[in-house]
């Protein structure tokens, strides 16, 4: 059992490569990207892993997502050149303790 309901690993790469949303996953406080999706590079461009994530102001609330909150969200999110509305979660260890973000954003306009 891998822990997604109804399907694999191999599902859910496909899910995530293929929505229409950009989605990242992020480590550490820089918010480190270990991977984004297609719809992702489209909007930010390709050279995005490895580096931190271009996100302008907003860190108090990624701040909290890294303490621990449940999530925050915030409109009007500037992200290199695009503009999204966005949702950032903690990504937790097996421990609980939070390592990182996933990011999800919806292009504006």
């Amino acid at each position: 059992m891998t822990g997604f309901s109804g399907g694999g690993v191999l599902e859910a790469l496909t899910c995530f490569e293929q929505a229409t949303v950009v989605l990242a996953l992020c480590d550490g406080p820089d918010l480190v990207v270990r991977t984004v999706n297609a719809a992702g590079r489209a909007a930010l461009g390709d050279d995005l892993v490895g580096g931190p994530l271009p996100v302008e102001g907003h860190a108090e609330g990624v701040a909290g997502v890294l303490a621990g909150a449940d999530e925050y969200r915030a409109e009007g999110v500037r992200v290199g050149a695009a503009t999204v509305d966005a949702v950032f979660r903690p990504v937790r260890n097996r421990d609980g303790g939070v390592t990182g973000v996933t990011f999800e954003g919806r292009l504006r306009g």
